[in-house]
């Protein structure tokens, strides 16, 4: 009745407080199958992610990817789930942003309705063990303050990705532009080595031919005097 309300532009404004869990876990596999243009996701911790895999909500946003719909999923990426990660970013048309650790997790969709999870229980392995109280709600002024706010985070993830891509561009260019100039001035290093060991090697000789000399003109000089004084 909701949906056919919303796409009659007659819905009320509804402000729902889920205390239960199994309803909570319903209504977030169900939500993103809502969605016509964009689901933009924030979950709270790196468990989450597999929480949503266990709970069938990936597999609903990677076939919702996979029909056009612009589907954002802002997450802290460990070990925990960079296997899982790895599997969605191929598999799928999901962009993955890199997030931090929050208090809550929330699910935007086409800026009409959220859904807001608090979490308890950040390690627990299944959603409803994880979660307190669940918030859904189609308030425009808090779709808005919720969707700047997931933006902002998006948007300054996105810078951070870039400043850490281009340091290590610099990094590599660095090691690169390094290696070539050490390519080049190894033979240079090899061949004035081996031009000092053959001056070392003549120099002695050398030394020996100006002795030699030294020696004979001495020697003829000391002749011519004694003819002289003959």
């Amino acid at each position: 009745d909701r949906i056919l309300e919303l796409e009659k532009g007659t819905e009320p404004d509804f402000f729902e407080v889920i205390n239960d869990k199994r309803k909570a876990s319903e209504l977030l596999v169900s939500l993103p199958n809502m969605a016509r243009d964009e689901i933009l996701f924030l979950l709270p911790n790196d468990n989450a992610l597999v929480r949503m895999k266990k709970l069938g909500v990936l597999d609903t946003l990677q076939k919702a990817s996979l029909q056009g719909i612009n589907v954002r999923v802002m997450c802290p990426i460990t070990e925990v789930n960079f296997e899982l990660f790895e599997q969605l970013r191929v598999k799928s048309r999901i962009q993955f942003a890199k997030g931090n650790e929050s208090q809550s997790g929330i699910m935007i969709i086409d800026s009409n309705r959220f859904v807001s999870a608090e979490l308890v229980n950040p390690y627990s392995q299944t959603f409803s063990e994880a979660i307190g109280i669940t918030l859904y709600s189609n308030s425009r002024r808090s779709i808005n303050m919720l969707r700047s706010f997931f933006n902002l985070l998006w948007n300054q993830a996105e810078l951070y990705r870039r400043l850490e891509l281009q340091e290590k561009m610099e990094k590599e260019f660095i090691n690169v532009a390094a290696h070539e100039l050490r390519t080049p001035v190894q033979p240079l290093l090899g061949m004035t080595d081996i031009l000092m060991s053959q001056f070392e090697e003549q120099e002695p000789k050398e030394h020996e031919e100006e002795k030699e000399e030294s020696d004979n003109k001495n020697t003829n000089e000391i002749t011519v005097t004694k003819e002289e004084v003959d």
